[in-house]
């Protein structure tokens, strides 16, 4: 009897539908050594529909994130969240050679998409455009690339600093992903036309647009540059206004730009600058959301809500969050929606420590003391696994 179960069980071959519905659940790092099994797995996890697939399937329910100083030259962390729980279920560490890839500058995270991370060489005042290098990683494969040099920039006696800013996102309609270079250069004789790049992974190219005086300008927000409904966005200040906020959005798929209103309420309307821990721009369920210090006193934070993009009358204030710690000493790092929880990851700035606070039974959650830094030096980004790949990559060291 045991012979002949076990020729059954020798003789019995998984159907190839249920093979792909197995490994499409699984976690990136499986994936990577099950590669090594049988050359259809290897053919099948480096097909693009299994890796959409995966994106769907296993990404949806399984959240991430990852943690480092701004520069990352001393650390940067990659943390799973677990889909059944809140719990952190797994971490690693990655050693990133800021020498290697930027020379002697520091390193920034600018934004995750698809489980890639756009790094970038500097932080926000470039003296030499020329210079400036971008990096796209994908933390799950341990893969890296460096786009070509980004080339061009103003010039003349009367360029006192040119600002950059950039955003990285997916473009839906052309399935690719771009990166957008934003130069604002501050002049002696007054404020000049902008200079705008637009890279293409497809094609590993830049090309440059030509944009008019926009009439605003943006405020530096690491890795805070929210991307939804297929655009990147920044908070901006208009020039002639210097008191009016704006979002400025830049749609990846049609490379235009978009200027936003923001809530019709004082906490908005009338600022003059802008503090990384002040106001950032976040999504919540697809929507376009900003989160910000409570303007009432009676609360912590707020989240604002766009519940119909573009259209300044959709803003409603979607929640006020109530934490038994006093406001001035916590951070919003990052939003989770994570099975069916609303999660704010927050940083008590005395301690160093974070925790999770849920938004629907305004409850902390968990507790944890992830790493030992020095605040404001750190940075979080919402991240998740990813099998995409990159052209020309090559592996980093861990």
């Amino acid at each position: 009897m045991k012979k002949k179960a076990a020729a059954f069980l020798c003789g019995f071959v998984v159907p190839l539908e249920i093979q792909i519905e197995i490994l499409s659940r699984m976690p990136v790092k499986s994936l990577i050594r099950f590669k090594c099994v049988q050359k259809s797995w290897c053919n099948l996890i480096q097909d693009p529909s299994f890796i959409v697939m995966h994106m769907d399937r296993f990404g949806k329910n399984n959240y991430g994130f990852l943690l480092c100083n701004y520069t990352f030259d001393q650390y940067i962390k990659q943390y799973c969240i677990g889909n059944e729980s809140n719990n952190i279920v797994e971490s690693t560490e990655f050693q990133m050679s800021t020498k290697l890839l930027f020379g002697d500058s520091k390193g920034s995270i600018i934004g995750s998409s698809n489980g890639l991370v756009c790094l970038s060489s500097h932080s926000f005042v470039l003296h030499q455009p020329d210079l400036l290098k971008i990096h796209i990683w994908n933390p799950s494969t341990s893969k890296i690339m460096e786009l070509p040099l980004c080339r061009g920039g103003a010039s003349g006696a009367a360029i006192i600093s040119p600002y950059f800013f950039i955003g990285f996102g997916f473009c839906p309609k052309l399935d690719d992903y771009k990166v957008v270079r934003v130069m604002l250069y501050a002049r002696s004789d007054g404020w000049p036309p902008s200079e705008v790049q637009v890279y293409t992974l497809s094609t590993n190219s830049w090309k440059r647009m030509t944009m008019a005086n926009p009439g605003w300008g943006l405020s530096p927000s690491l890795g805070r540059n929210g991307v939804t409904n297929g655009a990147c966005h920044w908070l901006g200040l208009q020039i002639n206004s210097p008191k009016r906020m704006s979002i400025i959005a830049f749609k990846f798929d049609e490379e235009v730009f978009l200027e936003i209103n923001p809530p019709y309420h004082h906490m908005f309307q009338y600022r003059s600058s802008f503090s990384v821990s002040d106001i950032f721009i976040t999504e919540y369920r697809g929507f376009l959301s900003l989160i910000s210090e409570g303007a009432d006193g009676n609360s912590a934070f707020d989240i604002w809500v766009m519940k119909e993009y573009g259209v300044a009358d959709s803003w409603v204030k979607q929640f006020a969050i109530e934490v038994p710690v006093p406001q001035h000493k916590l951070q919003v790092m990052v939003n989770f929606d994570n099975n069916g929880a609303q999660l704010l990851l927050l940083l008590d700035k005395n301690t160093g420590r974070f925790f999770w606070y849920d938004i629907k039974t305004n409850q902390i959650e968990e507790e944890h003391e992830l790493l030992n830094f020095l605040y404001p030096d750190e940075q979080v980004i919402g991240c998740k696994e990813s099998l995409v790949s990159l052209p020309g990559e090559i592996s980093t060291v861990i």
